[in-house]
């Protein structure tokens, strides 16, 4: 009954607003024709709703003293034709130069405003000049509207490292270092005679600047926010100013507030050089050597489950392929710029084949990243990523592609070996490319590079003090016409609800914040029914959602519309937002319900994202059945399984009974690593009743599979000083079946090996003496190596003693497990150093890394006997033997050969793609390397140590010492790869401490057995795997 009323009132109201917008187009907008002509389909009106009251209060604005303008006579730029002297740009484009030395000077950010005014942050450029950086603003217009400036004044200057800038009410907010500050022309004289710091940043020490943060980047949300980047690590503080005093603390360095209230939102990522959003309002942010990495997922969703930590947002769009190499016009001179930890560095210079020589190499001094939205290009370029590289002397496009909820980037065929836009490194630094209204790219060029001292006195020693250099380009069609534009300023609210139609992403986020800013209730009635409309492009039914919503004036009718779309952007943005209307207790109306549980099969996999999202406060009959089948649809994805994790603040158990009895679900790879992130969520939990039931849902699994997923639920238990037999008294039965498993030859070898291992969770007086047995040389290895594994978890004297006297009965395969056991306890240590001195252990038995911790062990007495048994490695040696095989480079190799080798070799403690340990390091980056650097990495480890494949030593309270390298780490527990390739999660209560040593935890001489061809193989299989 209520879902047939409520389609009938659908059908009805569809049918009046294709009318009325109907009539609303025909009555304000132009013809078609005129559409292409001026870029946007608005009359302009004099129908303005303005105030000078400043962003987030209502009190007038406080006005200081004016800054000093300057009125240069009117200049044109340079003759077009001189450009392409300096430039190499993409056929079928042009650059034109918009603003010329006489205009700007070191421009490093920039910004237009309705009027088409742009607003241009010139800063000093070289942080060696210390706390002295004064910047200034500076404001451009075209008086003639054929794309050229004309007229250039200083809107405001004695600004503190000015960084980044945002139009809003007529002004602009400017980021600097440790305020944001609002400026505005009360008086219609260029000039900003209005200044009120609106925020105010306070250091944690994760920045470089003293007690201050520096706000770099400013981008405008669809959710009506302005969204603000630092390069903070977490920490720092930023407080409004009276009357708006919130404070917020950043988990890292990116927040939002809302102009018109001015409340602050934590964010999550960090950015060294700005934000921007594409057509599905997806966040990218930017490094340096990075600038193209995808935020995943929102801050608040990470707030939302206590005992479940989240992936970390950030998503590297190129991933360090070959897509992001650089091709300058001529070897580009070498930028020191610092890299972030886990990021790409930069590659050597080449000479490419055909003898013309190119600097290549990865980004080095990125300006942050444009996704183009324009409609100037055509519709192939929508959605592709601009960026400029000063160093390099390019501005580097990159096309983006969907795979599942993620992105990857890609090079374009015809710009192989070449970019969109190359000029002279040292006479073109591009810092920033922005859209602007024509649909043109425009860039920020700081202008010529000069170095050496300067004659003015008061100089920095060692500096040039330059002064007007500096341009602004735009890259437009060889056939580009300059079309006539609307001034968005002088639209009245119906032009500007046209304006969300326009095909220019510019036009839509400017009309969209003009919206917002004036709350025109003449606005209210067209945007309701633009949602309604067939006529109106998705984008614009998509803003038009965010823009009511911004008004207060989203109904739940709206959604359910939207919930509907044909597209599936605007179902992804109604998921969003269906949230507002779930009551606190979870239920969802009927009808809301319905709409959402059709999405969980919707055929976007973005949307069924949003929707595990949205199911969080849910609490209808099916909400966990939905989660389940979203999870299997995207079962690989590990932000399905984050989303879905998110979402099981209740209910967990239920999820994951529905789960766990399904063998396709346990036996699929990523069904497995869902499983392992509700264990530790349920143990972090660590509620008695839900404890016993996963324990029995597991015990009554089949075998050996009962085995192996009770052990890793007990591993995550003990990191709550919790364990299986103390939940549940029924696991001590099951202990029992294993020994008799253990013991049984007949047995099938994985399930005799799962029932060794389980053995961990029982006690050393029930299983030692079953375990010592299988120590035999009538044993097969994996038996050997479970056995060895679990006797390492116990701690008598006997088991060492016994691994020393049976060392002649191991199978070569359990060799690396009794080693990695022996060293493990100070007493079997001992033991060990005895076999070696009396040689029934060899020596070489022992890796390098082995043999290392040995000499810097904390046992004085164990420290000098290994002295005498062992010599630290020769690293001389190593690099020499590394050049005697870097030949091997340039040999061709077989592919599936090297998966033979990296399978024996390297499996133990990386993965790639489905290959090798799991939850090993990732080797997926390896295919952006040089095939030289593979090869030194392989041959002298040790030659550039990654942080994150350090050797470490982890002493445990228990007596136990471990060596290996962390995998993942919480606020409970470190996952630590030993060099026998056991992945041991080891509670942080019981870590005494934990010490890198300095030295890669790859050993030494692993090329040691392998011809040149077979390291040629190894290579080519790195380097063309499936990720």
């Amino acid at each position: 009954m209520y879902d047939a009323c409520y389609s009938r009132m659908k059908h009805l109201f569809c049918l009046v607003v294709f009318l009325f917008v109907g009539k609303l187009l025909a009555a304000e907008s132009p013809s078609t024709n005129s559409l292409s002509n001026t870029n946007i389909p608005v009359a302009a009106t004099n129908e303005v709703n303005s105030t000078n009251a400043p962003p987030g209060t209502n009190q007038p604005m406080a006005v200081t003293n004016a800054v000093k303008s300057t009125n240069p006579p009117v200049r044109e730029a340079k003759p077009q034709p001189e450009l392409a002297k300096l430039f190499r740009v993409k056929p079928g484009f042009r650059v034109e130069m918009v603003a010329d030395e006489t205009m700007v000077a070191s421009p490093i950010a920039m910004a237009l405003d309705e009027s088409g005014r742009l607003f241009v942050v010139e800063s000093s450029e070289d942080p060696r000049l210390g706390g002295n950086q004064k910047g200034l603003v500076r404001v451009l217009e075209d008086s003639d509207g054929d794309g050229v400036f004309k007229t250039s004044r200083v809107f405001a200057d004695d600004l503190d490292r000015p960084a980044s800038i945002i139009c809003y009410s007529g002004g602009v907010f400017v980021g600097t270092a440790g305020q944001i500050i609002f400026l505005k022309d009360t008086k219609g004289e260029g000039v900003a005679d209005a200044r009120r710091v609106v925020y105010k940043g306070f250091n944690a020490g994760t920045n470089r600047l003293s007690n201050a943060v520096l706000f770099n980047g400013f981008g405008w949300g669809l959710d009506n926010r302005i969204h603000c980047t630092t390069e903070g690590q977490g920490g720092d503080i930023v407080s409004g100013t009276p009357p708006n005093t919130q404070s917020i603390v950043l988990k890292e360095g990116n927040f939002s507030f809302d102009p018109r209230t001015s409340q602050l939102f934590v964010e999550n990522g960090s950015s060294q050089l700005g934000i921007c959003f594409d057509n599905r309002g997806r966040r990218f942010v930017s490094y340096a050597t990075a600038p193209m990495l995808l935020l995943m997922y929102e801050e608040k969703f990470a707030l939302r489950n206590p005992y479940y930590e989240m992936p970390g947002p950030i998503l590297d769009v190129a991933g360090g392929g070959t897509a992001d190499w650089l091709y300058a016009i001529q070897s580009a001179r070498a930028a020191s710029v610092p890299t972030r930890p886990g990021f790409r560095r930069s590659l050597p210079a080449r000479t490419l084949r055909g003898g013309t020589e190119r600097g290549i190499a990865h980004f080095t001094s990125a300006g942050g990243t444009t996704i183009y939205r324009g409609n100037l290009y055509g519709d192939p370029y929508v959605g592709d990523a601009f960026m400029a590289d000063a160093a390099g002397a390019v501005v580097h496009h990159e096309k983006l592609v969907e795979e599942g909820v993620e992105m990857v980037a890609g090079r374009l065929a015809d710009e192989a070996g070449t970019e969109f836009l190359s000029g002279k490194p040292g006479l073109f630094r591009p810092r920033q490319v922005i859209a602007g209204p024509d649909g043109a790219i425009y860039i920020a060029d700081m202008g010529a590079e000069f170095s050496g001292a300067s004659d003015k006195a008061g100089a920095t020693p060692g500096l040039a003090t330059v002064k007007g250099h500096g341009h602004i380009y735009r890259i437009v069609p060889v056939s580009f016409k300059q079309p006539k534009s609307a001034d968005l300023a002088k639209a009245g609210g119906t032009n500007l609800v046209a304006a969300l139609m326009s095909p220019n992403g510019w036009y839509r986020d400017t009309a969209a914040r003009l919206l917002y800013e004036r709350q025109d209730k003449k606005a209210i009635a067209p945007l309701a029914q633009t949602i309604y409309s067939p006529v109106v492009p998705p984008l614009g039914r998509m803003s038009a959602l965010h823009v009511l919503d911004g008004m207060n004036l989203l109904v739940e009718m709206h959604v359910l519309k939207s919930l509907e779309d044909a597209d599936d952007r605007v179902r992804e943005h109604a998921v969003m937002l269906a949230y507002k209307f779930v009551p606190p207790d979870g239920s969802a109306s009927p009808v809301m319900w319905t709409q959402l549980t059709k999405l969980g099969n919707d055929p976007s996999p973005l949307v069924r994202y949003q929707l595990a999202f949205a199911l969080g406060p849910i609490r209808n009959n099916g909400r966990n059945q939905l989660l389940v089948n979203l999870l299997k649809a995207d079962l690989g994805s590990k932000w399905m399984q984050a989303a879905v994790m998110t979402s099981l603040t209740q209910d967990a158990v239920e999820v994951f009974g529905l789960v766990i009895n399904d063998p396709a679900f346990r036996n699929n790879p990523g069904g497995r690593d869902f499983l392992r992130l509700m264990f530790r969520m349920l143990a972090a939990r660590n509620e008695a009743a839900e404890v016993r039931q996963v324990i029995e849902l597991l015990r009554n699994l089949p075998e050996p599979e009962n085995f192996a997923l009770l052990r890793e639920f007990g591993d995550e238990l003990r990191c709550s000083r919790n364990s299986l037999l103390a939940a549940d008294a029924n696991v001590g039965a099951l202990l029992a079946r294993a020994r008799v498993v253990a013991l049984d030859a007949t047995m099938a070898e994985n399930r005799r090996v799962q029932a060794i291992l389980f053995l961990q969770e029982g006690t050393a007086a029930q299983s030692e003496a079953a375990l010592i047995d299988r120590l035999d040389l009538l044993e097969v290895a994996q038996v050997q190596s479970a056995a060895l594994i679990t006797l390492a978890r116990f701690s008598s004297l006997r088991i060492g003693q016994t691994i020393v006297q049976r060392w002649p009965l191991f199978r070569p395969y359990a060799h690396k497990d009794a080693i990695v056991a022996l060293l493990s306890r100070p007493e079997w240590t001992q033991l060990l150093l005895s076999a070696i001195e009396n040689r029934s252990i060899a020596a070489s038995e022992l890796s390098s890394t082995e043999a290392l911790f040995l000499l810097g062990h904390p046992d004085q007495n164990i420290r000098g006997r290994a002295e005498r048994l062992f010599v630290l490695p020769d690293r001389a040696q190593r690099q020499q033997v590394a050049a005697e095989i870097l030949p091997v480079a340039q040999l061709v190799g077989n592919a599936l050969q090297g998966q033979v080798i990296f399978l024996d070799r390297c499996a133990t403690c990386h993965r790639l793609g489905r290959d090798g340990n799991q939850g090993g390091m990732d080797l997926a980056e390896a295919a952006s390397w040089p095939k030289e650097r593979l090869v030194t990495k392989i041959v002298n480890p040790n030659l550039d140590v990654n942080k994150q494949g350090m050797l470490q030593f982890v002493p445990l309270l228990d007596g136990e010492m471990l060596t290996g390298f962390t995998m993942h780490q919480d606020a409970r527990s470190i996952t630590l790869c030993q060099e026998n390739g056991v992945n041991r999660l080891l509670p942080r209560f019981n870590i005494q401490a934990i010490q890198e040593l300095g030295v890669s935890a790859m050993p030494d001489g692993l090329e040691g057995g392998l011809n040149r061809q077979q390291i040629a193989d190894l290579i080519q299989y790195l380097v063309v795997a499936p990720r």
